[in-house]
């Protein structure tokens, strides 16, 4: 018996909707976890890690 699997944007659109259907329905197939909070200190450090990018400067704690 051979089998028609020919590929339509109709057939892949029916199958991107099943799967978000079973992504919304069941995060946790998709691997969803939950963010850990963010704190001021990550935001400091990541301001300073941006600055010393933009400038061309190492952090005083970054050793070559």
């Amino acid at each position: 018996m051979v089998r028609n699997l020919r590929m339509t944007r109709r057939s892949a659109w029916r199958g991107f909707g099943a799967l978000g259907l079973v992504t919304a329905l069941r995060p946790s197939l998709a691997g969803a976890q939950a963010a850990p909070p963010i704190s001021d200190a990550d935001i400091f450090n990541f301001a300073v890690n941006l600055e010393s990018l933009e400038n061309g400067v190492l952090p005083p704690w970054h050793h070559r």
